[in-house]
Order: C-alpha cells, then structure tokens, then sequence
C-alpha cells in the first residue's frame, strides 16, 4: 500500500503538482533514489546511451547537435547523469515524451549545453546538484528546424506546467542557465559567474547567444497567468540576470515577485546587470545587488502596471555608482496602474568617485517613503523622480558629495508634490540642483483618482495642482557656493518647519520659490538621466508660512545669495529669509516677495552684512 500511494503522487497531472510545488511549498514524493532516465532514443546527430551502473547513465555526445528523445527523465537522489560532449558549444537537446513532470535529485553534469524540454513540468529537488556548461529547461517546445538553425524559439503550446528549483544549479564560467515556463519558481541556489541566469514566462521565449553565451532573452506575452518567483539565491558575479514576465493583458496578468537575494555584482571590477522586466507587477522585497568593485552596475525594473520595492536595490561602486532605473508605464487610462511604491533602499553611490543615476518614472503616481542615495565621495550623481500625476515624497533622497561638488535632484509630476522627507544636493566644493516642479499636463489626470494621491493627505485636500514643501531641502557648500532650489506649481505652499538652504562658505546660492526675480520666468531643467528638459510655469499662489525657513546665506567670505518667493496672482510671505553676507567679509544677498497681491504679515528677513554692505 504504501509503494502505491507513493507512485500516485508522483504520477500527478503536472500542473497540478507544479501547483502544490511552486505555490503550496508541499514535499512531493520523488522517484526512488537510483532512478535514471528511461527510453532514451537518439533521434538526430550522433550519441550513445550508456548505463555504468545501477545508478548511473552516461551520453557520449560525438556531433555538436544531438536530440534525444526520453520516456521519461527523473534522476533520483543517489543516481547521476552525465553528458560527455565535444566542447562548451555543443548542445544536446532531451525531450520528454510522457506527460509527467521531471523531477531530478541527484546529479546532472555536462561540459557542454543540456536542454531540458518536458511540458509536463520540470523539478529540480533539494538534492538536486547540477554542474553544466549550459543549461535550458523547460515547459515549452522547441521545433527540430529551429533548433538545427540555431533558433533557439521556444514555444509554450498550451503548456501550463511549473519550472521549479530547490537544488543547486551551477553552470560554468561564462556559462548560463535558463529556465523558462508559464510559472518559474526559484528556492535553492542558481550560479553563474561571468555568465546569465535567466528566468522567463511567456507565450514563448527566445533566446539569444554569441557562441556559448547567451547574451539576452525575448518573451512574447502568454494568454494565461504567468509568474516568476526568485525566493532564495541566484549569482551572476560579473554576469547577468534577466528576469522577464510577460502578458497579453492585464486580466491574464504577468507578475516578478523577489523575496530572495539576486546578485550580479563583482569584487574585482564593474558590477553587472540585474533586469526585472515586462510584468504587470513587480514585487521586490529581497534584495538585488549589481554593486561593483570599481563602477556599480545596472539594475533595471520594468513594469506595465505596479512596482512595489521595499527591499535594497544596489548599484554602488568604489570608484563611480551604477545606474537604479524603475519604471511602471502603464498603458492603461488614469487609476489603472502606473504606480511605483519604493519604501526600501536604492542605492547608485560611490564611496570614493562620483554617484551613479536613480530614475523613476511612472505613469501615473510614485510614493517615495524609503533611501535613494546617488551621493558620491567625488561629486554627487543624479536621482529623477518623474510621476505623470503626482508625487509623495517622505523619504531620503540623496546626491550630495563629501568631498566635491554636488549633483542634481529632480522632482517632476503634474498635478502635485508632497515633500516632506529629506532631500540632498549639498557639495564640499559647490551646492549641487535641487528642482521640485510641476510641468503642464498632456492629459491631466484627476488627482483622486490616483492611488498615491488618495493616500496623501495633503495632496488629497489640494485645491488644485499643488507642490507642498513640508521638510528639508538642502543644496548648500562646506567650502564653496551654494547651489539652486527651484519651487515651482500653480499651488505652492512651504509650510511651518519646513527648511529649505542653499548656503556657502564663499556665497550663498539660489531659491526660486514661484518665479524668477520679478516674475521673470523660472530656470528650465534638462535632466541628465532621462534627456528631457522641463519648462516650468511659474506659481499663481504662494505661501510661506510662519515657520518656514529658507536660506542663501555665505557662511565664511562671500556674498548672500538670492531668494524670490513669486505667485503671479498672489504671494502670502510669513517666514524666515536669509540671505546674509559672510561673516568674514561679503554683502548681502537679494529676497524678494512678489505677486499681483502680496500679504508679508510677520516676514522675517535678514540680508545683513558683518563686515560688507546689507542687501
């Protein structure tokens, strides 16, 4: 009895088994320990099927191209399989034909390339241990035509099974494993040094080689749900991981969830490429880590609809931080997605050269509650935040630079900005661009009807577009001038402890809260990341509250900067301006406050000089 209810679970209709496997997380009964594969036939090119033991199966592969077709192939946890092949370009492609699942325990070694191809499902158990040059498996089918041309198209043909892994994959340097399937899960170990780990789920997938390499992936949408999941560990030192979902629609849906650690980041040179792309939905709360010795890398997440990032995303490099890129673009109306939440760490820094870039985009709202840091030791990087609707800014955001000038922040949307966390753009040497700014509209949203706007009080109660600075901005010197703010919406509000500086030690900087001097129009902005530049139209309303601070002070020897608070139909001025001259020698700088209507009940304003003439 027993005997029996162990071969009916392993005899389950694979979906469902991959089903229990990927989402279940439930320990199915494997083949029995000295299982090899069976009914093997050499069905084009030349090799020869040998069995050298009970427990032990060894292909001779004499051509670079051979196909085998198998009954089945299962290798239980004390069995072994070995592809002898001519060298690392030389595949051996293995078709499944009964409709079970594969499951493999033991161990799997080739020096060459092995595809695995069973629409039933492949499984890769917990004492799976794999060793190949290469390494293909999947659901999906390959045509006999494509694969003598080198077109490695894979094909999901009604396939709906489950690539999963609990073992150790590991594929040779430069080498690449690739599995591929309308649900592909990860919880062991996939390595890959200098080479690509790739986890794709379409209606099928293409991939790309240069020799032995494989250099990129294409996956065209599926009709039916697909998913990857990365829950433990994939390496690519020095490589590349590509994780790619794709969906006709958004009723199918396509989702990348990481729970796991992901790497391809290198302790001797440039960190690589981390690419999470073409799903509805990315979930991140693992952590992705292309970081580098010398340069940082690239990470890259792609979505249609929603990113939620909430783990650690590094880019960092000793010598010049990488590029962070998430972009949700949706191609849906308003409400229908285009929403990025980053909660967790963003990192394009560099502890001894100049920061990296952080880009995100979205089109329609984008919460920022979490760290991104684009700081460096030599000059700071760049960071653009760019919603098609709206902004709520709460966390810290960084391209300051300890030791040289600093870089550029950029905060662009077009119904409304809410900053009240921390934003930096202070340099040693030179205050680096601070710009928080709404652009005209193509196509106005309605800002209720954006998630991010809902859930931000102070956008969700505006009475129109509104850029609300709540905390701190900084764009000040240590040793230098101090840099630029710009402030700009139809609605412009800087409320009661909010501090917003451009200091210097040789000369305070600009503040353009509103307008330019005298309503002069505002300093556009080309954005060195997304190559795109932005005229800002300046306020109709503004208001300084009591209690709010901005400052283009000098701080040692040099003159105090300026300050314009500007609304063309009104200007409400209640707080502090500073813009004094140093107090080792330099004048007073410039504030003024300006509109059709102006009310500067309280104002509080210093452009004194030490030892230089008042402003």
């Amino acid at each position: 009895m027993v005997a029996h209810r162990n071969e009916f679970k392993f005899r389950l209709h694979p979906i469902f088994l991959g089903l229990q496997l990927a989402l279940a997380g439930v320990v199915m009964a494997g083949p029995v320990p000295t299982a090899l594969p069976t009914g093997g036939q050499v069905v084009s090119g030349q090799a020869t099927i040998s069995q050298l033991g009970a427990a032990q199966l060894q292909i001779n592969q004499a051509t670079q191209q051979a196909t085998l077709n198998w009954q089945t192939f299962n290798i239980g946890s004390a069995a072994q399989v070995k592809f002898q092949q001519p060298n690392a370009n030389s595949v051996a492609l293995n078709r499944v034909l009964q409709s079970d699942a594969s499951v493999i325990e033991g161990k799997l070694t080739a020096n060459g390339q092995v595809f695995l191809v069973n629409p039933g499902g492949v499984i890769f158990g917990k004492t799976a241990q794999v060793d190949v040059g290469g390494l293909v498996a999947t659901t999906m089918k390959l045509s006999d035509k494509d694969f003598a041309n080198g077109n490695y198209h894979f094909t999901r043909d009604g396939s709906t099974a489950s690539v999963v892994n609990n073992g150790q994959i590991t594929a040779a340097n430069g080498g690449y494993v690739a599995l591929i399937g309308a649900t592909v899960v990860n919880n062991g170990t996939i390595t890959a040094n200098h080479g690509t780990v790739a986890l794709a789920a379409g209606e099928g997938v293409t991939l790309q080689f240069n020799g032995s390499n494989l250099v990129n992936i294409q996956v065209d949408p599926a009709t039916v749900k697909t998913l990857i999941e990365n829950k433990q560990l994939i390496q690519a030192p020095d490589g590349q991981v590509l994780m790619t979902a794709v969906a006709a629609s958004q009723l199918q849906g396509a989702v990348i969830n990481n729970t796991g650690t992901v790497e391809a980041n290198s302790i001797t040179s440039s960190g690589g490429v981390i690419r999470l792309t073409g799903a509805n939905e990315i979930d991140n709360s693992g952590t992705l880590d292309a970081s580098g010795k010398t340069t940082g890398g690239t990470v890259q997440l792609a979505a249609a609809s929603t990113i939620n990032q909430s783990g650690a995303i590094d880019a960092s490099g000793a010598t010049a931080g990488g590029s962070v890129t998430l972009a949700a673009n949706s191609p849906l109306p308003s409400g229908g997605g285009g929403i990025i939440n980053q909660s967790g760490i963003v990192r394009a820094s560099s502890s001894k050269g100049s920061g990296g870039n952080v880009t995100l985009t979205a089109s329609n709202g984008i919460a920022n509650s979490g760290t991104t840091d684009a700081s460096g030791a030599t000059a700071g990087g760049s960071v653009a935040i760019q919603a098609g609707d709206a902004i709520s800014q709460s966390g810290t955001v960084t391209a300051d630079s300890s030791s040289g000038n600093g870089g550029s922040v950029t905060l662009t949307a077009t119904s409304g900005i809410d900053n009240s966390g921390t934003i930096d753009a202070s340099g040693a040497t030179a205050g680096g661009n601070v710009t928080v700014a709404l652009t005209p509209a193509t196509n106005q949203t309605t800002p209720q009807a954006d998630p991010v706007v809902a859930a931000d009080p102070v956008l969700n109660a505006a009475p129109g577009p509104l850029v609300h600075q709540g905390g701190t901005i900084h764009a000040d010197s240590l040793y230098g001038a101090g840099g630029q703010v710009v402030l700009a919406g139809e609605y412009l509000q800087l409320d009661n402890g909010s501090v917003t500086t451009v200091t210097g030690a040789t000369g305070g900087g600009a503040i353009y809260a509103g307008g330019g001097l005298h309503g002069s129009p505002l300093p556009s902005q080309t954005d060195s990341v997304l190559k795109t530049e932005s005229v800002f139209v300046n306020a109709t309303y503004t208001r300084v509250e009591q209690g709010a601070t901005l400052d283009a002070s000098a701080t040692a020897t040099g003159n105090g900067g300026t300050i314009v608070a500007w609304g063309d139909s009104a200007s409400r001025a209640y707080g502090t301006f500073n813009a004094t001259g140093g107090p080792n020698g330099g004048n007073g700088g410039t504030v003024e406050t300006s509109g059709a209507w102006l009310d500067v009940t309280g104002v509080k304003v210093d452009t004194s000089a030490l030892l230089g003439q008042s402003g």
